[in-house]
């Protein structure tokens, strides 16, 4: 079961403890818009970082998701985390693993993804001061989903389905969470707190109710 409600008096704790950011890592902004997550270290691509502001291709910035490293010198024991594109749909995909694709060549594309580069280098297991990354699907649509906050959908046992129709796979990679920040939707934060073991070593808080995901995206489609 997992525990995403905690007392004003925990969180007050965690935040006393949370540390500065980890040197040599950089945010990982997270977008949406109706088809797809799209989740990039490189603001411009999208062109802001406002919360609920509609950027370029009809993405809308959600929240930073983690932070990752922006290249192979910043840490050791780091891996590229690859970056691909349906060539069906524009929704994409990231993976430590490139041979799920059969590919890391940008530009190249094979079993129905388009290699887009590197989008960061993270961790394949475990670190001191890192947190799991987790990867959903939504089986109908092929839609990949990121998140540091498994209460988001509400399941990490593999092959379940949570909220909003996503199947959790696998975790995607460990990263770091050492800031406090609204995350995808508002009124929900997280905190990290390695003494705890609630998702592999992140607390999550949530203030009130949390709107849903698909909730987000509706509002992206009136807009």
């Amino acid at each position: 079961m997992l525990r995403c409600n905690l007392t004003k008096l925990l969180l007050l704790l965690i935040v006393l403890i949370v540390p500065t950011l980890e040197g040599g890592t950089v945010p990982f902004y997270r977008y949406s818009n109706s088809n797809d997550h799209f989740y990039t270290t490189n603001a411009d691509e999208i062109g802001t970082t406002t919360p609920g502001a509609l950027g370029r291709f009809g993405y809308r910035y959600e929240a930073v998701a983690c932070e990752i490293f922006p290249s192979a010198l910043s840490a050791v024991n780091i891996v590229p985390l690859y970056r691909y594109v349906s060539t069906s749909s524009p929704r994409h995909f990231y993976s430590i693993n490139w041979q799920e694709i059969g590919t890391h060549t940008p530009g190249v594309a094979t079993n129905g993804y388009r290699s887009e580069g590197i989008a960061g280098y993270v961790y394949p297991t475990k670190q001191p001061g890192t947190c799991p990354l987790y990867r959903y699907i939504k089986n109908r649509e092929q839609r990949h989903f990121y998140t540091v906050n498994p209460c988001e959908i509400g399941s990490i046992t593999p092959g379940v389905v949570g909220q909003h129709g996503y199947r959790f796979e696998q975790i995607a990679a460990y990263v770091h969470v050492q800031h406090v920040s609204d995350v995808s939707l508002p009124g929900h934060k997280f905190f990290r707190n390695d003494r705890d073991s609630v998702g592999g070593g992140c607390v999550f808080y949530v203030k009130d109710s949390v709107p849903s995901v698909e909730a987000a995206r509706r509002t992206d489609l009136k807009s």
